[in-house]
């Protein structure tokens, strides 16, 4: 799993000029074969990898 570490200060002091993209959240979730694991504790999923960012935040891409 790979994440993206970017900060994004959202506080209402960091607010300047216009709002566009504060909190553009878009997502396309591909299909997935998904296997879940017992590990006594707790279940871990694990999805196929893709080589699309399933998530747009503020034109950022994450991956999963």
């Amino acid at each position: 799993m790979t994440t993206n570490n970017n900060l994004i200060n959202i506080s209402r002091e960091n607010v300047s000029g216009n709002c566009d993209l504060k909190c553009a959240y878009n997502f396309k979730y591909p299909e997935t074969s998904l296997v879940a694991k017992n590990d006594g504790v707790m279940i871990s999923l694990t999805c196929d990898k893709s080589n699309r960012p399933p998530v747009l935040y503020n034109n950022q891409k994450y991956f999963q």
